[in-house]
């Protein structure tokens, strides 16, 4: 570099860090993740929500044999197909994931099927004992032959 390039550069940073005088400023808040709690592949839509089981009215916990505790959440799935001028209506699917926190081991999920009403949902539970961010992979494969959907979810769970 030559003298005046020199020159110039350090007046610069001389000017930029008197500029800059004070303390330096803290960190910049992050704004909250955005989930929109599901994936579209074609006319089939993946649909997902995750419930801390102690959230769970009683009567819903007994009737599908979830233990209501603090260290526990529930994981639902539901996978639709869209057609023209109806409402989306549920398929079958084959449904699989994993939970881990952000540095464990991936742990399979198993999930059940529940009919009821015409709903038809698949759940499984997830072990929050951590507080901490659980990171969910999901795959469903609809049963009548449809697109396979994924999704990666990350849940951030408090201490409880």
């Amino acid at each position: 570099m030559t003298k005046p390039a020199l020159g110039t550069a350090l007046a610069t940073t001389l000017l930029l860090l008197g500029a800059c005088g004070g303390p330096a400023p803290g960190p910049v808040a992050a704004r909250p993740a955005s989930d929109p709690g599901f994936v579209a592949v074609g006319l089939y839509e993946l649909r997902y929500g995750t419930v801390v089981a102690t959230e769970l009215p009683v009567a819903v916990a007994r009737s599908y044999g979830i233990e209501r505790r603090g260290d526990l959440a529930l994981l639902n799935v539901s996978v639709l197909r869209r057609s023209d001028g109806t409402l989306p209506q549920p398929v079958a699917a084959s449904v699989t994931g994993t939970q881990r926190s952000l540095i464990g081991e991936p742990r399979p999920l198993e999930f059940r099927e529940i009919s009821a009403g015409g709903s038809l949902s698949y759940v499984a539970t997830l072990d929050i004992a951590s507080p901490g961010i659980i990171v969910i992979a999901l795959e469903a494969r609809p049963l009548d032959g449809g697109p396979a959907l994924q999704a990666s979810i990350n849940r951030e769970f408090p201490a409880r």
